[in-house]
């Protein structure tokens, strides 16, 4: 199934998805709410998906996650920008949006893929100058993928 936004979005039961979420107008995240925003990722419920790595960087999110049966990627990222979205408003006491609605996603097809992905999400603190050592990066998760 194919939705219809600005970017096409694919919807397969079971896949593996690469997301890019941007924050509205490059908003820049403080640390005390890239931490909510790592939280609202993580505190997924483990039944809607598996969680192989996710960067919060300053203007946006990369994330890679299988979405399990019973749900979708778009309920998967309006929960975790809705919850995080809320919090930030309210610790910054600020309102408005702070994530763009449309977000970018890409299924990952093959093991090679996969692992050039998680790279890339461990190097892109490293370099946008965000870190003094590879791995450093306070807001980076990368499960650990053995087989």
């Amino acid at each position: 199934m194919v939705k219809n936004r600005e970017l096409p979005h694919l919807t397969v039961t079971g896949a593996t998805y690469f997301v890019i979420f941007r924050t509205h107008a490059r908003f820049q995240l403080p640390p005390n709410a890239r931490d909510l925003v790592m939280a609202a990722i993580q505190a997924q419920p483990q039944k809607s998906i598996e969680l192989d790595a996710a960067v919060v960087m300053p203007d946006h999110v990369h994330a890679i996650l299988r979405v399990l049966d019973g749900y979708t990627l778009s309920q998967v990222l309006q929960r975790i920008k809705g919850q995080s979205s809320r919090q930030i408003n309210q610790i910054l006491q600020r309102q408005g949006s702070v994530w763009l609605v449309e977000s970018f996603d890409h299924i990952i097809r093959h093991a090679a893929e996969l692992e050039d992905k998680m790279e890339y999400i461990r190097q892109n603190p490293a370099k946008q100058g965000l870190e003094d050592s590879p791995g450093s990066y306070r807001w980076l998760f990368v499960k650990q993928i053995t087989g």
